[in-house]
């Protein structure tokens, strides 16, 4: 929080109109950092502490951000547990961030961002201009979904209920990319649409596709140093249709 001012920012409402606020460390650290209680010794007790605070607005007069930790965990793991308001970064500032909570800050475990050459990036600016109207098309002329996640009358209770999983390592994730030619976001969105499949089947839904905003990663390069990692927002929303298959073959 010394060296990553934003960490300590608060905000304030100035006339209707929201900006951040600088705040001393000492005025929210002990709301930023919470110790997992002892007690807490399977997943379904982490899931249940998620629960609890899932639904909490984060308080603007406090930092947009929290972690609760524990060592030691079943004797061996250590666990954190993190949150965050999107006004304070997007997904890669804050694995940047996490990187360097280690004893060396090191980004190489991310997923790379391809190089891109100077004509490459003068070509982007250059037709972006062009691809607004494909842009405001595509938002005007897609089908709404009528699904059992999306009525068209908003039923839904807006309650957010966190699950775990079995452990997955990124290593296993990346080779499976491989092995099927695809990127990883290929393979995680095809796994989440047969996972959406058979719930659908469950709850008696036949629908065959599903619209979907991606975040997408505007950035050119990751950050060369922990010196230059910044919290920030630099993605695009990509409007998507996906195909709701059995398999993921």
């Amino acid at each position: 929080m010394a060296d990553k001012e934003k960490l300590r920012w608060k905000i304030v409402s100035i006339w209707g109109d929201y900006y951040w606020k600088d705040a001393p460390i000492e005025e929210s650290i002990d709301y930023v950092f919470q110790r997992i209680p002892k007690e807490v010794k399977c997943e379904k007790d982490i899931e249940s502490i998620v629960n609890e605070d899932l639904n909490l607005e984060m308080p603007l007069n406090k930092p947009q951000w929290r972690m609760w930790y524990q060592e030691n965990y079943q004797d061996k793991y250590s666990i954190v547990i993190y949150k965050a308001h999107h006004s304070l970064g997007d997904g890669v500032s804050s694995m940047n961030y996490h990187m360097g909570q280690g004893d060396t800050w090191d980004n190489s475990a991310l997923i790379p961002i391809r190089k891109v050459s100077f004509f490459e990036k003068l070509y982007m600016r250059l037709s972006f201009v062009f691809y607004i109207p494909r842009v405001i098309i595509r938002f005007l002329t897609i089908k709404q979904d009528r699904s059992i996640l999306h009525d068209g009358v908003r039923k839904l209770s807006g309650n957010k209920i966190a699950a775990t999983s079995t452990d997955i390592l990124f290593k296993d994730i990346k080779q499976a990319s491989k092995a099927k030619g695809i990127t990883i976001n290929d393979l995680v969105t095809s796994c989440a649409a047969t996972g959406l499949k058979q719930y659908f089947n469950l709850k008696g839904d036949k629908s065959k596709s599903i619209n979907l905003v991606i975040p997408a990663n505007i950035r050119f390069e990751h950050y060369g140093s922990w010196e230059n990692v910044k919290f920030e927002n630099k993605f695009a929303p990509v409007p998507l249709v996906i195909p709701l298959n059995e398999n993921l073959e």
